[in-house]
């Protein structure tokens, strides 16, 4: 006997049925979490011997050794130590940069997405130095933190949206340039308020998925942070920082995890022409970040060979 269309759909159903009669569903295993790459670096000044061997070699060579680790992370960072003027007229101060703007190239070719202007060296040529600097990576794509057209706009950070993770950066210096006065409404780095510093990160954990704070702080080439630098970084943690990025003491000095976040006491020097031994050990930090915040960091061991990075040999 030949069954009725009706059965035929009732016994579809049945097979489709568990034995206790409810309905089986489909799962699908959940997709992985977005994560993005970041590569952090120390110190790049463009100017003096590094600036005369970027005339004889080309934009390429002050990165040769390390573009492609840069270029395959998603977001690279460094702490640019010097203003790229024409026009700046240089402070009087004992060490002064100025670098030919056209050296900004150097960081595109690199790879670098986001600069730190919050250091002693920003404003070496006044405000018309860091005004032309602030032209030149808004015209070259590179996104900068730590300076402003005022000091509350300094102090702002800066938000980056990688395959739908959010990345503040925030950027402070501890050290004020010598040569330039404060103005309340004129062009400045963003200096460091411990008061107010711990409630700006809180705003910007509200903001954004990830929060990296890049600090320019410290004693020049001790090889170890001072207790007061200590607890600042770990408060900033509690507050909803993620990563804190150090660097001004041109030295290497110890990572920390702390309480899910990770601090760069100092990446020490990148691009530099120090002639001190202990200022040519660097490195690459390289984090993977998720919107829960830093799955892992990794540390790239290189050394400053001819005032650039290259791998170390050891």
């Amino acid at each position: 006997m030949r069954l009725r269309p009706t059965a035929l759909l009732l016994g579809v159903a049945i097979l489709l049925m568990s034995p206790n009669g409810c309905r089986k569903r489909q799962t699908h295993p959940p997709a992985p979490e977005p994560t993005v790459t970041l590569a952090a670096v120390g110190d790049v000044m463009l100017d003096r011997g590094i600036g005369k061997r970027i005339t004889k070699y080309g934009i390429e060579w002050p990165f040769k050794h390390v573009r492609d680790t840069l270029r395959s992370a998603d977001l690279a960072f460094c702490n640019l130590e010097c203003p790229l003027t024409s026009r700046g007229i240089k402070v009087t101060k004992p060490i002064c940069f100025k670098a030919d703007p056209a050296n900004v190239e150097c960081l595109t070719d690199a790879g670098f997405d986001i600069v730190s202007l919050a250091n002693n060296h920003s404003m070496d040529c006044s405000r018309p130095g860091l005004i032309e600097t602030m032209h030149y990576l808004d015209k070259t794509g590179i996104a900068y933190t730590g300076a402003g057209g005022t000091p509350s706009d300094a102090a702002l950070p800066i938000i980056v949206s990688v395959k739908g993770i959010r990345v503040a950066f925030l950027a402070r210096n501890a050290w004020l340039p010598e040569g330039a006065w404060f103005r309340p409404d004129a062009p400045n780095s963003a200096y460091l308020d411990t008061e107010t510093i711990e409630s700006e990160v809180r705003d910007a954990a509200g903001q954004a998925d990830v929060v990296i704070v890049s600090l320019h702080w410290g004693i020049e080439y001790r090889t170890h942070p001072q207790p007061a630098q200590v607890e600042l970084a770990h408060k900033l943690i509690d507050a909803g920082a993620d990563l804190i990025l150090g660097h001004h003491p041109h030295v290497l000095q110890p990572v920390e995890k702390y309480h899910g976040g990770v601090i760069a006491y100092s990446l020490g020097n990148f691009l530099f022409d120090s002639p001190f031994r202990n200022c040519k050990e660097t490195m690459i930090l390289k984090c993977r970040l998720s919107k829960s915040g830093v799955l892992d960091a990794e540390q790239i061991p290189l050394e400053i060979s001819d005032y650039r990075p290259v791998v170390n040999k050891d």
